[in-house]
Order: C-alpha cells, then structure tokens, then sequence
C-alpha cells in the first residue's frame, strides 16, 4: 500500500504519522523513527495482521 503522510505527530520516543491513500483511506502509523515519514512524500507501507487495527468510519467501533 502505498500513502502520503499528511501530519506528523512528534510525541518524544513515538510519533503518530496521520496518512492518506490515493482512494482516500485514511490511517495513522505510529513510529519510533518519523524521520522516514516526511510530509507529502509518499511512503510505501506493510503491516504485519496482529498489528493491525481497523475501525468502521461509520460507528468507530473497532471491525479487527
């Protein structure tokens, strides 16, 4: 998947990268190296199934 970070959440040992796709899902990536994320470039992401969190845009409740 790839993505375009669009804010940067520097948070002191992580940092929460908020991303858009180019179908407009959006995602937040939480990181301990945003030095990888800059703003508008876009990234190219994976994420391991255990580690993914995914929630209804519609009820916010987490769907898995």
């Amino acid at each position: 998947m790839c993505a375009k970070p669009d804010l940067i959440e520097n948070l002191g040992e992580n940092a929460l990268v908020h991303c858009v796709t180019e179908t407009g899902c959006e995602f937040i990536v939480k990181t301990t190296d945003p030095a990888r994320f800059e703003a508008q470039n876009e990234v190219a992401l994976t994420a391991d199934a255990p580690f993914r969190h995914l929630f209804n845009s519609q009820t916010r409740q987490r769907i898995s």
